[in-house]
């Protein structure tokens, strides 16, 4: 089979569909796109695809997924933009009017839960946290025209959550996490599909009950406050 002649944002797009399902690599990913639509790949032949046929050429494969994971990826390849989904409404939010607080990032698909990979999650919710109140604040989509602008994609990402203090990833590479340290952001990964409340409600517990020291200086603690916490990670 002739390797199909693909335009540059095409395939981007596949190389982004193909991560946005679990477990999923490009390669079955194309063998799969191929035989629904056949060769050469152009962009018509991607927005003709149609999701039926999708769904069963993935499980004649051994693969089956959510209507969820097929729209996120069927959203990636035909409009070059992820999909609207559904998350909590946000709600201003101004410096200074959560004393104590930190802001959070969340790697996610869904908007509901933490999944996918850093470098190929399709946005990152952001909550402001305080002891006392979780406030939504920011969805931050990847927008891939503004991604192009950057020779390195995981650079891009990270400037998106520059202004957060930690983020909660299901899985990230070593390069991609040094990037976000040199950011000053604290990484935290957690187990994959963990609800976004679940963790956010864990957190809070560990900011009222026993934030290790680089936690409790985040939060404005005074120096001689935060000598009484044990020096350690939050376990998430």
């Amino acid at each position: 089979m002739n390797k199909p002649n693909l335009n540059r944002d095409l395939a981007l797009r596949i190389g982004l569909a193909a991560r946005s399902l679990p477990d999923t690599q490009t390669k079955l990913f194309m063998t799969v796109l191929t035989e629904c639509t056949g060769l050469p790949l152009t962009e018509a032949t991607v927005d003709s695809l149609d999701k039926t046929l999708f769904r069963e050429v993935f499980r004649q494969h051994g693969r089956a997924f959510t209507e969820t994971a097929l729209d996120h990826a069927l959203s990636i390849l035909k409009s070059a933009k992820p999909v609207e989904l559904s998350a909590p409404d946000q709600t201003d939010y101004h410096d200074g009017e959560m004393p104590g607080s930190i802001r959070i990032a969340i790697g996610s698909q869904d908007g509901y839960h933490v999944d996918g990979h850093f470098s190929s999650c399709l946005q990152f919710m952001i909550y402001q946290i305080s002891t006392s109140e979780i406030r939504p604040v920011d969805i931050r989509p990847i927008q891939l025209d503004d991604a192009r602008k950057y020779s390195d994609k995981n650079e891009y990402r990270a400037d998106l959550i520059a202004d957060c203090q930690i983020l909660h990833i299901a899985s990230i590479g070593g390069a991609a996490a040094a990037k976000i340290v040199k950011k000053g952001v604290h990484l935290i990964k957690i187990g994959n599909h963990k609800t976004i409340a679940s963790v956010l409600e864990q957190l809070q517990h560990i900011l009222v009950e026993s934030p290790p020291p680089w936690l409790a200086k985040v939060m404005g603690i005074e120096g001689t406050q935060r000598f009484r916490f044990e020096k350690q990670e939050p376990v998430l």
